[in-house]
């Protein structure tokens, strides 16, 4: 992300600059923070990582997942997100997934590494999505194992905020143990992923 360096003395050379200072901080900051000061978590910051559109996960169970994405994502500087839909309508999970990732990746300032969990509800199907230049952090193989031994057990039996919060934290194991080809990571492409349905 580009960053700008701006002195007080070249803010306060133009007058009219001096109504837009208290306003400017306060952006700064809300756009910095992803928590009050009390500790409650900002809903559409929780958004941005988390859409429940198929309503499977409790407010407990979206604040434990975003609190972990966020650790992950302090740590690795690698991009998570979770979608859980009711169903695709005939349109395949792979394809929804491929189309979602990137519609994520436009929409932030500066792309960045990503993984893209997906959950449909009606047919058991999950997904992970793994931008191609972390297959050599995350790859197929591990995202194959996280699905078969983690997820699916728990979505087999309707545990969705289980099956979803422990894929997280094996991906974040994944990040620490892997901290050299993390600090490797340079830009972003297309994706590799793994398409499993659960039944």
């Amino acid at each position: 992300m580009t960053k700008y360096a701006v002195s007080w003395h070249e803010i306060f050379v133009y007058p009219g600059m001096r109504i837009c200072i208290p306003l400017f901080l306060f952006i700064l900051f809300a756009a910095s923070c992803s928590q009050r000061p009390d500790g409650t978590i900002v809903q559409s910051q929780l958004e941005e990582k988390i859409k429940d559109h198929a309503n499977v996960l409790n407010s407990n169970q979206e604040e434990n997942i975003f609190n972990l994405i966020t650790s992950l994502e302090r740590e690795a500087g690698s991009q998570v997100s979770i979608i859980t839909v009711d169903s695709l309508m005939g349109e395949s999970i792979y394809s929804f997934s491929d189309r979602k990732a990137h519609e994520l990746q436009r929409n932030k300032n500066h792309p960045d590494s990503r993984i893209l969990i997906t959950v449909v509800v009606k047919n058991k199907e999950i997904f992970i999505h793994t931008d191609d230049h972390l297959q050599h952090v995350v790859n197929e193989k591990a995202t194959s194992q996280i699905v078969r031994e983690d997820m699916a057990p728990r979505i087999r039996k309707n545990r969705y905020g289980s099956g979803i919060f422990v894929a997280v934290s094996k991906i974040k194991k994944i990040f620490r143990e892997n901290k050299e080809a993390v600090l490797q990571l340079r830009s972003v492409s297309e994706k590799e992923n793994t398409v499993i349905a659960v039944r």
